[in-house]
C-alpha cells in the first residue's frame, strides 16, 4: 500500500497525487476522466474509466476428456462468477453429448444463449441485465419457491403422491435458477464496485443475501430430499399416525423458515433470536419420531429416516439465516 499526503490548492481544493507506475501501466493522459467511488465505509476507490454495469469478462475451455457432466459444471462455474462471454472449443470437433450438456446448461440459467456454433467451438453469451432483478426480490422469490417445495414435499408424504413428489423434484432447477443469479450479481459486484452502486446495494448488504440464499437453495434441496424418499415409498403403508408426526415436526420447520424470513428483512434482532432458540423445542420433538421409525423395518424406515433428517437440516438452516441477520444488524 503507497500513501500520499493532501496538499490544498487555490481555495477550497484537496489535491492527491497519483502512483506514477499505475498512471503509466493504466494509459492515463493529462485531461482523462477518472471515476471516484465512495464506498459507506469510507474508502475511496479510483477507476481509470467510468465503470459500466458490468465489465466484459471472457472464459474459454478447451476440452479434451473431460465428461459432459463436469464440463456443464464448469460452465456453471463460470456463469456465477460473473463472465459474459464463454467458449467452448475442441481440438476437432464437439460431440453431440457435449453438445446437449451445453444446451441443458443454456436452459437451466437466466439470460444465455448460444450466439454461434461451428464444428470444433461454441459460443455461449449472457445477456441478463443486473438491473432486472434485484437481489431482495430474488431472496423473496427463492424464498417462496423453496416453501412451496417443502409443503408439496410433505403433501405427498401424507397423501401417499408420487407425482405430487416428481413435480417437487422438478422445481428443484427454478430454485437453483434463482441461486445462481443471486450468487452471480454479489461477485459481479465484488469486482465491480460501481455495480453496487447502480444497484443501490452495499457490499455488506450483497454478501447477507447471498449467504441467505445459499440457506435457502439447501432448504431447497432437502425438499427433493423428502420428496425422492417419497418416490422410494410407492407400495409402502406407512401408518397414518406416524406421517401426522411427521406433519407436526414439519409445519413448525416451515414456521421457523418462516420466521427467520421475517426478521432478516425487518432486521429484528429479538425475533431471529426467538426463531434461534425454538430449536431446543424442535430438538424434544423430533426423537419421539425417531421412536416410531425404529419400529419399522427395511428400505421404509431408511427412507423415513432420510425425511426426518431432511426436517431436520430444514429447520436448522432456518437458524443459520437468523444468525446472518443478526451479524448484518451488527454493523452500522
Amino acid at each position: 500500500m503507497e500513501t500520499r499526503k493532501v496538499q490544498f490548492t487555490g481555495n477550497s481544493t484537496y489535491t492527491v497525487s497519483l502512483p506514477k507506475d499505475w498512471v503509466k501501466k493504466m494509459g492515463i493522459r493529462a485531461g482523462d476522466s477518472l471515476a471516484l467511488t465512495v464506498a459507506e465505509n469510507g474508502m475511496l476507490s479510483i477507476s481509470a474509466s467510468i465503470p459500466e454495469l458490468r465489465n466484459s469478462r471472457a472464459k474459454e475451455f478447451l476440452i479434451k476428456k473431460e465428461s459432459p457432466v463436469h464440463l456443464e459444471r464448469m460452465l456453471i462455474g463460470a456463469y456465477v462468477m460473473g463472465f459474459d462471454s464463454i467458449t467452448v472449443r475442441a481440438k476437432d470437433r464437439i460431440d453431440n453429448a457435449m453438445k446437449e450438456r451445453i444446451r441443458h446448461f443454456t436452459r437451466s440459467v437466466t439470460g444465455v444463449e448460444i450466439v454461434e456454433e461451428s464444428i470444433n467451438s461454441i459460443v455461449i453469451k449472457d445477456l441478463s441485465d443486473p438491473l432486472e432483478l434485484s437481489q431482495e426480490k430474488g431472496v423473496r422469490r427463492l424464498h417462496l419457491i423453496v416453501r412451496s417445495m417443502q409443503e408439496d414435499a410433505i403433501s405427498a408424504l401424507l397423501g401417499s403422491d408420487v407425482q405430487l413428489a416428481i413435480d417437487v423434484i422438478n422445481r428443484d432447477y427454478d430454485a437453483d435458477r434463482l441461486y445462481w443469479i443471486i450468487m452471480k450479481e454479489h461477485n459481479m459486484m465484488m469486482k465491480n464496485i460501481g455495480l453496487a452502486e447502480r444497484l443501490k446495494i452495499t457490499i455488506d448488504e450483497s454478501n447477507s443475501y447471498f449467504q441467505v440464499a445459499r440457506y435457502l437453495e439447501r432448504i431447497g434441496d432437502h425438499a427433493v430430499q423428502i420428496a425422492r424418499s417419497v418416490s422410494e415409498l410407492k407400495g409402502f403403508e406407512t401408518g397414518a399416525d406416524l406421517r401426522k408426526k411427521f406433519a407436526v415436526a414439519h409445519s413448525f420447520a416451515i414456521k421457523m423458515l418462516d420466521g427467520a424470513m421475517n426478521a432478516y428483512f425487518r432486521k429484528n434482532v429479538e425475533e431471529a433470536n426467538q426463531v434461534i432458540d425454538q430449536r431446543d423445542y424442535l430438538k424434544t420433538m423430533l426423537p419421539d419420531l425417531s421412536r416410531e421409525i425404529q419400529k419399522v423395518r427395511g428400505e421404509e424406515a431408511i427412507m423415513l429416516a432420510l425425511i426426518e433428517e431432511s426436517i431436520r437440516r430444514t429447520a436448522y438452516y432456518a437458524t443459520d439465516i437468523c444468525e446472518v441477520s443478526i451479524n448484518y444488524c451488527m454493523l452500522p
